[in-house]
């Protein structure tokens, strides 16, 4: 862990010159900060026992945030330092300590060329107290490109706060880092090449820590009338302390068109291909295998119809299905193959001082490529069907709330050791700024995992309350 914050420190100290453009006019630079203090009650629940526990932060959470902004390149630096009183753990109450360091940034090489680098690294032993954006700190989410768009972190898959059946809460560090270059060759072609790397350890023994590190491609092209495709290729090096290590390689093409036949209307179709192999070190009993002892692949093939359709300026339907046929490698009888249905389905809706959504979708997914659990980095290939609904509005002029829902169902294809799940999670957000700069903010998350395995199941219910300040510290506009 040392060598990787003095990675860090050292991007953190020389990308402000990467960047800055000398030449640039009106480059705002802008620092904020505040403290807060934050409460933190968990009722958990599993199988075997439940239990509760009040966490009070007793002082001050430190959060900083540094943005430059010119028009050919842009420079976001976030730091965050909380040290919390636990009463669970009354004999050292001051072990918790949690420390988030974030950074993003993007540079125009040229007219055609950009660099984009993304960094996250996290000290904690709890992952959703450092991620709870402006709920937690006060300062709102901004953009960093220019039109509105965060272009740094596109090719790294974070993982989802949440906790595991079998680890809970347990002090860990991980760092995400992203980079890449975009290139337009022409007005309708572009090319992209990037590297990933995410590192996970525990500090307690025998939990599956992993490296992974991924390089890629993507060409993308745009031609007659509506009509594009895009081709990528990337590589993996995967290395886990229990499960099994592994090379893979992933391809991807797809074909697709777009129509618009009215000002409310538009259709779509598309047609793809994705082929995925994991060449595993040694075989293992865990990891069905293929023909070569050592190897599991798959591919699938889709075809897919699509429509959006505008009820008004600030309501819209998008639908998206088709088949997808994924045939495993099945030279031992193993899979001959089968269909799914693959959809999209989206309904966004917008008043006056808020929206709201519903949307569902399903399929097959690769659950490695997602990261949605720590500790379960290589379940493999799924079906699986999900719902999520979600509200937020402003409700008075410094009141302001939010709601969502999500219901997942996975069925599990590669691992007949790994237990089907069902993912239940609900939040609700509310924040009331006064007197300028201060903020009270309350959140409640829920969050319920079924497994075929009973013994698997667990409940989590989690309250947070924060009282705090923030504001605008610094504002150069040069």
């Amino acid at each position: 862990m040392r060598k990787t914050i003095v990675a860090i420190f050292f991007l953190y100290v020389l990308l402000p010159d990467i960047s800055s453009v000398k030449a640039a006019t009106n480059a705002t630079t802008i620092l904020s900060g505040g403290v807060s203090l934050r409460a933190n009650y968990n009722i958990r629940k599993t199988e075997a026992e439940t239990t509760d526990s009040w966490d009070a932060w007793a002082s001050a959470n430190l959060y900083l945030r540094h943005r430059r902004q010119a028009k050919n390149g842009a420079l976001l630096i976030s730091y965050g330092q909380s040290f919390s009183y636990n009463f669970r753990t009354a004999e050292d109450s001051f072990a918790d300590s949690d420390l988030l360091m974030n950074i993003n940034t993007w540079r125009n090489l040229s007219s055609r060329l950009r660099f984009n680098l993304s960094d996250t690294l996290i000290r904690s032993i709890d992952w959703w107290a450092d991620n709870l954006s402006s709920t937690a700190t006060g300062i709102p989410d901004d953009p960093l490109d220019e039109d509105g768009e965060d272009t740094t972190g596109d090719n790294t898959a974070q993982a989802t706060p949440t906790f595991s059946s079998t680890i809970g809460r347990q002090k860990f560090w991980t760092n995400s880092f992203s980079t890449s270059l975009d290139y337009q060759t022409t007005r309708n072609s572009d090319v992209t090449l990037y590297y990933n790397n995410r590192i996970l350890e525990y500090d307690e023994p025998d939990q599956n820590n992993y490296k992974y590190n991924k390089a890629g491609s993507n060409i993308s092209y745009s031609f007659y009338r509506g009509w594009n495709t895009s081709l990528s290729y990337s590589y993996t090096d995967a290395d886990f302390d229990i499960t099994e290590d592994y090379i893979g390689h992933d391809v991807h093409f797809n074909l697709n068109y777009g129509h618009s036949l009215s000002l409310r209307d538009s259709i779509s179709a598309g047609l793809n291909y994705h082929y995925n192999e994991k060449n595993y070190d040694t075989p293992s009993a865990d990891i069905p295998i293929g023909p070569s002892d050592n190897n599991s692949s798959y591919y699938d093939v889709g075809a897919n119809l699509g429509w959006t359709h505008a009820f008004s300026p600030r309501k819209s339907l998008s639908m998206r299905a088709g088949p997808t046929y994924l045939k495993r490698d099945d030279d031992d009888g193993r899979d001959d193959g089968r269909i799914s249905a693959s959809f999209t389905i989206n309904y966004t809706s917008q008043f006056e001082n808020g929206s709201w959504f519903v949307g569902a979708n399903g399929g097959f997914s690769d659950n490695f490529d997602e990261t949605r659990y720590f500790d379960r980095a290589d379940e493999g290939l799924s079906e699986y069907q999900s719902i999520n609904t979600g509200v937020s509005w402003q409700v008075a002029k410094d009141l302001s709330a939010s709601l969502g829902a999500s219901i997942r169902n996975d069925a599990f294809l590669e691992n007949p050791l790994v237990s089907d799940e069902k993912n239940y999670i609900a939040f609700g957000n509310i924040s009331y700024s006064f007197w300028r700069w201060f903020y009270v903010s309350g959140r409640y998350v829920y969050t319920n995992v079924q497994y075929d395995l009973d013994a698997n199941d667990y409940q989590e219910h989690r309250f947070f309350i924060t009282l705090g300040t923030s504001r605008e510290l610094y504002r150069w506009i040069h």
